[in-house]
């Protein structure tokens, strides 16, 4: 539930007005950073609640944490080939003192998005791998004295 959420969000924030009124707007800005905060605390707190749980339940947090990375990744192409790119009269502003091509720097952000999402995924899941092989040690299992 709480994957489709950050998913949805994401693609919610990059392929519609919103990023316009969090880039232009003050208060949009720290609204959207609230709530990327939020929906990723969520995300978050609903894998690492399933450290306790058994071995089946910590695959499934796997694969869904695996198809949050490939939902990234397939989110951060489509930003990057969206036909006249995402938020085209900002470049306008920016691009003169940047030096690259809005292709070129929508692609870049595409994968930033992607390597970000990628690395935080793969962080939160070596924590839960951490609390799972704690949390085994500390249960000696059935059958022991």
């Amino acid at each position: 539930m709480s994957a489709g959420a950050l998913v949805v969000f994401l693609g919610t924030v990059l392929l519609s007005p919103w990023l316009g009124w969090a880039v232009q707007d003050p208060v949009g800005r720290a609204f959207t950073t609230l709530v990327v905060f939020g929906v990723t605390t969520l995300f978050a707190a609903s894998l690492l609640g399933k450290a306790d749980a058994g071995q089946r339940l910590v695959v499934q947090v796997v694969g869904i944490a695996m198809m949050v990375v490939l939902a990234a990744g397939l989110l951060a192409v489509v930003v990057a080939f969206v036909p006249g790119g995402v938020l085209p009269a900002w470049y306008g502003v920016t691009l003169p003192a940047l030096g690259v091509t809005p292709a070129v720097d929508q692609l870049i952000g595409a994968v930033l998005l992607w390597a970000i999402t990628a690395v935080a995924v793969f962080v939160l899941l070596l924590v839960l791998g951490q609390r799972v092989v704690e949390s085994r040690s500390e249960d000696p299992g059935p059958g022991t004295v």
